[in-house]
């Protein structure tokens, strides 16, 4: 008996390093197989299944079904290699184009990390997690967090398209390891390490420490959460609830982040890792609700208008959010 067509589609894709029931992620809740039958029922799925991946559309009437070519960058750990990541970088720039699309006009990312730490703190308190979201939101850059990832996870990836950027973070973590990813991310499209269209994918971010490029994106990260290149101490050693504590008062007075203070300590002192991150604990952080923070800033910001009921679907499952359960709202 011989395969069907989306059967035959499944075995092509297969190669690339995607199974069936990951490119059924591509497909609307409509869609019935039956559909392929007619020659333009299947050029109906392929369309669908090659925005979703960053395929070239034009390679499924070739021998092999390929990714699209652009300009392609990633920093990798020392034992990871480009073909653990880059299904996982392409389907998310697949899912970031389809966004960048509905995106007419972006504010520039600030060449200088401390012109974007003003514009923030003209809004809020200090450059927490919300607040850099809500600029990039008014910027008219799209963040999202992509948890499921058909191939090796990443930590982020900033996606350029027509010269519009997008940046997805994919690794769990807490607001503060976010924040701090997502202002490596912005570090990235400001000193314009993407300088055509394309992706840079950071598998890791902070184990390429003598990568030029990541050297500067840490920077521009640490100048625009704390003001200055600070690297914190403590005069005494204090237990994971006082360092809490005084990692909380500090950070108001000089408007940083408590936990972006209390990751910073930890990671340049290494005997005190734990101690950072008991004192990070402490203050209540979660993974859940750092991605849910991400999502819903993206999907209150999402130009509903511009995407198709299909796309919305789409993206709703990538992002393994409920996009009914926020209300548009215009970032201006």
């Amino acid at each position: 008996m011989s395969n069907s067509p989306m059967q035959t589609l499944f075995s092509r894709i297969k190669p690339l390093g995607v199974n069936s029931s990951f490119v059924r992620r591509a497909l609307p809740s409509w869609w019935d197989d039956t559909i392929a039958s007619s020659e333009a029922g299947l050029q109906q799925a392929q369309l669908y299944i090659a925005k979703a991946f960053n395929l070239d559309i034009r390679s499924f009437d070739g021998p092999q079904i390929k990714f699209r070519q652009a300009q392609r960058k990633f920093k990798l750990s020392s034992n990871v290699t480009e073909d653990a990541v880059n299904v996982s970088a392409h389907y998310v720039t697949g899912i970031a184009r389809t966004v960048l699309h509905a995106v007419d006009q972006q504010r520039a990312v600030p060449v200088k990390a401390l012109e974007l730490r003003r514009e923030c703190l003209a809004v809020g308190k200090g450059v927490d997690l919300d607040t850099l979201l809500l600029w990039c939101a008014r910027a008219n850059i799209p963040v999202m967090h992509v948890d499921e990832l058909p191939g090796k996870k990443m930590t982020g990836l900033v996606v350029r398209d027509n010269d519009k950027f997008a940046i997805v973070l994919s690794r769990k973590g807490c607001q503060s390891e976010m924040l701090f990813w997502l202002a490596h991310e912005l570090g990235h499209i400001a000193c314009g390490h993407l300088n055509k269209d394309g992706f840079f994918a950071d598998e890791s971010i902070g184990t390429n420490v003598q990568d030029v490029e990541e050297k500067q994106a840490d920077a521009y990260g640490v100048f625009l959460l704390n003001g200055a290149d600070t690297k914190y101490t403590v005069k005494a050693a204090l237990r994971a609830s006082d360092l809490a504590a005084a990692a909380t008062r500090y950070g108001q007075t000089v408007a940083v982040d408590a936990g972006h203070i209390l990751l910073n300590f930890g990671h340049h002192n290494p005997k005190f890792h734990g101690l950072a991150r008991g004192a990070l604990k402490e203050l209540g952080q979660s993974s859940e609700a750092s991605s849910r923070s991400v999502n819903r800033t993206f999907f209150n910001w999402l130009p509903r208008e511009d995407v198709s009921e299909d796309q919305l679907e789409f993206l709703s499952t990538a992002c393994s959010y409920d996009a009914n359960s926020t209300a548009a709202t215009t970032f201006r």
